[in-house]
């Protein structure tokens, strides 16, 4: 009687013994491969999806913004293109240090000065631009060291952002009547400008126009700037 008590009791502690080993076994495998719970799967995505910021714009295409001229050519010393209605002086090769700009190039009036044309000549003392020149462009005399004085016509509409910049010898210069629009900085750092109007029909002055313009005593503004 004593000895199958003893079988049976072994017997139970065995299977005891074999039931918890497999109890620890599935617990482990549980903890090796954990169930991902909803905000982990949120967070994950977070981490893996881009934000607007970390996407780099797309490039613009010069040629959508700069069109192509309808025709260049050369004049002279002058080379120029043409847009449609509108010629614009590019640049001049030239060592000429008084000089005047044409008024027709071939069969084409011209109406313009294209960006930087004579940007950085540091020949050309005086210049002279005919009736018929609505606008300078942007740099177009920039740098000029030598510049000294620069005749307007009467047609001129718009004077381009540093259109004399660092033109420091440039002492005067009359802005004619019908100009309407001056550029930021189109005279920052003429250091020997003495003093200069602003037409009546311009109605504000743009930043750092006279900025660095040392030696300026007098400036006239119209009645139009607000």
């Amino acid at each position: 009687m004593i000895k199958h008590t003893s079988k049976a009791i072994f017997k139970t502690i065995v299977i005891a013994l074999i039931v918890s080993a497999l109890l620890n076994f599935c617990a482990c495998s549980g903890d090796d491969t954990p169930s991902q719970t909803n905000g982990d799967k949120q967070t994950q995505a977070q981490t893996k999806a881009p934000t607007v910021n970390e996407t780099e714009p797309p490039a613009t295409d010069p040629a959508e913004t700069q069109p192509e001229p309808d025709y260049t050519g050369q004049h002279g010393d002058y080379t120029y293109e043409v847009f449609e209605s509108d010629v614009y002086i590019t640049s001049y090769k030239g060592e000429e240090t008084h000089i005047t700009l044409p008024t027709a190039v071939g069969e084409y009036t011209v109406t313009a000065i294209a960006d930087g044309a004579f940007k950085g000549n540091e020949s050309i003392t005086s210049v002279i631009i005919p009736s018929g020149y609505t606008l300078i462009g942007p740099s177009a005399f920039a740098d000029c060291r030598s510049l000294q004085a620069v005749s307007l016509p009467d047609t001129l509409k718009e004077i381009g952002f540093s259109a004399f910049h660092s033109c420091a010898k440039l002492s005067d210069i009359a802005i004619p009547a019908g100009v309407r629009s001056i550029g930021g900085m189109a005279f920052n750092s003429c250091q020997s400008l003495k003093s200069i109007s602003l037409p009546e029909g311009m109605t504000s002055v743009t930043h750092s126009l006279f900025e660095k313009c040392t030696s300026l005593a007098s400036i006239s503004l119209p009645q139009t700037i607000s």
